[in-house]
């Protein structure tokens, strides 16, 4: 029943709270009864209604003070630091550099560059206020290092190399004998195959209930039963040749 989850629902949303909801929240309780649901779905629609109220008022205060000449509203202000931190840098839009469809259309080498250009940060590719080292975003998905996996380059090795120029390269490869190496390996697997059972009960010729194990394999392609459990079910038989392999290929 719904009921028992209570506990366990309580303890996810108190998780998500901030610091100061949550010492109101303790604050609140009038016994040290364990909370329910209840309980804090009424607590936090209070605690709305009642930041509601007091960001309307503050609203309605900034708004009757009116700025004095030669001077910008903070509010002014405020926004054009959000749409300067939102603006990619590839296309000038409104949305992280993550995002935008130019920006991964480009080669992994164009796209550092990109993030080199704006000096942004090459872990988080959104700050410009810290270095890849001093990001708390997580690592590349590929290589564990500090850079996005959008610049990871799968052949990082090369690139560090410097650079030399093609007829030394080919020069070096008429002149240098490539030995060749091949290792082969042979591993012996175990024949040793885990199935599992159940307990089925079976009606027989007398419609009498009989409980028997069953020996579950998918693999298997045809049914057997005991000699023991036709018996004692009554089937009827018939005699036929028939040539069955196991896995390891042993006829039967």
């Amino acid at each position: 029943p719904a009921e028992t989850w209570d506990d366990l629902i309580v303890h996810i949303i108190l998780s998500k709270l901030d610091s100061v909801t949550s010492k109101a929240w303790e604050t609140s309780l009038p016994t040290n009864d364990p909370p329910n649901l209840k309980t804090l779905t009424e607590f936090l629609s209070k605690r709305c209604q009642a930041l509601e109220l007091i960001f309307s008022k503050m609203s309605i205060n900034q708004s009757t003070n009116t700025p004095k000449f030669g001077t910008r509203p903070k509010s002014a202000s405020v926004t054009n630091i959000a749409t300067s931190d939102l603006s990619c840098p590839q296309c000038k839009e409104t949305h992280p550099l993550y995002y935008c469809k130019s920006f991964l259309k480009l080669p992994i080498e164009k796209r550092i560059s990109v993030v080199k250009r704006a000096h942004l940060c090459a872990n988080c590719l959104r700050s410009n206020s810290h270095k890849a080292k001093d990001c708390n975003s997580s690592a590349c998905r590929k290589c564990k290092k500090k850079h996005n996996t959008l610049l990871h380059l799968s052949n990082s090795t090369d690139h560090d190399k410097p650079s030399v120029p093609n007829s030394e390269l080919n020069s070096e490869k008429e002149n240098s004998i490539q030995p060749i190496v091949t290792q082969c390996l042979s591993t012996q697997r175990s024949l040793d195959i885990i199935l599992s059972t159940a307990i089925i009960h079976v009606f027989d010729y007398k419609n009498e209930l009989h409980s028997c194990r069953a020996l579950l394999d998918s693999g298997s392609q045809l049914n057997f039963i005991t000699q023991e459990l036709a018996d004692k079910l009554g089937v009827k038989r018939q005699s036929i040749n028939i040539s069955v392999s196991s896995v390891v290929k042993n006829m039967v």
